[in-house]
């Protein structure tokens, strides 16, 4: 059941942050900020690492928490929370 409730959370968190993109009016150069496209290419990459890492971590929470390891699972989620912060 949590492995449905984390697809669905991965899903929906997905698609929130797609359409909050796509509500930004992007300006002549395609970007909503003035960016060089590569600075801008980087930024993204940047960005993907660290929802990459957060992923992780929440993959790794839900697991250790299904396996009865509470501790580690909350350790884990804080890890996650934290990298989501920095995307």
């Amino acid at each position: 059941m949590k492995s449905v409730i984390l697809s669905f959370f991965l899903l929906t968190s997905t698609l929130s942050f797609s359409l909050e993109a796509d509500a930004i009016s992007p300006n002549k150069q395609g970007n909503p900020f003035g960016l060089s496209q590569e600075i801008q290419a980087l930024l993204e990459d940047q960005i993907a690492k660290e929802m990459g890492g957060a992923l992780f971590y929440l993959q790794q929470s839900v697991y250790m928490e299904e396996v009865g390891l509470t501790g580690l699972a909350s350790y884990l989620k804080n890890h996650y929370i934290e990298e989501l912060s920095h995307a």
